[in-house]
């Protein structure tokens, strides 16, 4: 019981010591990554936007350049990027710890099924290469935990 504790405790020690270096990044650069890609998205979805469109197929032209479906796309994926950036910085604001990663499970939690999942196997990755005082790299450390969900975890 004690080894169980003792393992739990380091899990524990380690997500707060990671949110806690990552909390300083994302209070310092989350301000200005929302800058930068609303400023994206207001060129992509302006006039401005369709004038570099125009220029581009002009400037190469018969390229294969899908200039059109990237801006459809951009118009898809960056209102997706800044509420995760703006829930980032909302979530670092946050005045200790355990609300942090409250607020992030709860994040990730509400994700879809692909990143929820690769969110979870980097963490157990993470977790792991931490527990075994960096005497595991971090792509054994993947392995590990792969081969754990899908050989023994997944078959209980």
């Amino acid at each position: 019981m004690k080894k169980v504790k003792h393992i739990l405790t380091a899990i524990w020690l380690f997500i707060t010591n990671l949110w806690n270096k990552v909390d300083k990044i994302v209070e310092k650069f989350a301000p200005l990554a929302i800058e930068v890609v609303e400023t994206i998205k207001t060129i992509n979805d302006s006039t401005t936007g369709d004038i570099i469109e125009k220029i581009l197929n002009k400037v190469i032209p018969g390229s294969d350049l899908p200039i059109v479906e990237i801006r459809a796309r951009l118009r898809t994926i960056l209102p997706a990027i800044i509420m995760k950036l703006n829930l980032s910085s909302e979530i670092a604001k946050l005045p200790d710890a355990n609300s942090q990663l409250k607020a992030i499970l709860a994040a990730i939690n509400m994700s879809p099924n692909e990143a929820r999942n690769a969110y979870y196997h980097a963490l157990a990755a993470m977790i792991l290469e931490a527990l075994s005082d960096k005497k595991l790299t971090w792509s054994e450390a993947v392995q590990i935990a792969e081969y754990y969900y899908t050989n023994i975890y997944k078959k209980k």
